[in-house]
């Protein structure tokens, strides 16, 4: 999805809503858990992405660049043109940053290389696309709070509650992979087929 789609929002309203809910859980401390469940959500549901549309130099070496506010947790889907001449057969890559195409192609055109990226928020960033805050703001809310209710020892601690919201949030974070892929996917053939219960 590209950035000029949406526009990034800061998590200070799940910040204040899971502060408010647990007494003597201190604001700093309650971000870093809160942000740290965030990208751990996004990691694992990969409903941040972005196609990034790189330039080839000769030695065929297309650096990535992410949106702000972002780094690239893992690579999607790597597609090049077929009109692309001496078409590479595989990439290699030695950091997120930066896809070495083999063979290296003889001639590029800008355009020519897709490559869809999961993102994740960059350190100290606190802020996500507002469609995914608005869509899934209780998945975010349950992999907050579990984290922070299987805490030991805290004023706010409760295994029992935890072991509760962390089945949610699997099963929301779940659900929000499901629907990433759908909403992401290439389909060749828009068919459709019957779901079975």
């Amino acid at each position: 999805m590209s950035s000029d789609l949406y526009t990034l929002q800061k998590l200070t309203p799940l910040y204040n809503e899971i502060i408010s809910e647990l007494p003597g859980l201190a604001p700093d401390h309650a971000k870093r858990v809160i942000r740290s469940s965030v990208n751990r959500f996004l990691e694992r549901s990969g409903t941040w992405r972005a196609t990034i549309h790189p330039d080839v130099n000769s030695d065929g070496i297309a650096p990535l660049d992410p949106p702000d506010c972002a780094v690239i947790c893992s690579y999607r889907d790597v597609r090049w043109k077929d009109n692309m001449d001496n078409k590479p057969n595989y990439y290699e890559t030695s950091t997120p940053y930066e896809l070495q195409l083999v063979p290296a192609p003889s001639s590029f055109e800008s355009g020519n290389l897709l490559v869809t990226v999961l993102l994740k928020m960059c350190a100290p960033a606190d802020k996500i696309p507002d469609y995914i805050l608005d869509t899934h703001n209780e998945a975010l809310r349950a992999t907050s709070l579990t984290r922070l209710l299987l805490e030991p020892a805290k004023p706010y601690s409760d295994a029992k509650l935890g072991a509760l919201y962390a089945r949610e949030a699997n099963a929301r974070t779940m659900e929000a992979r499901d629907i990433a892929e759908r909403m992401y996917g290439r389909n060749e053939h828009q068919w459709m087929f019957p779901r079975w219960a």
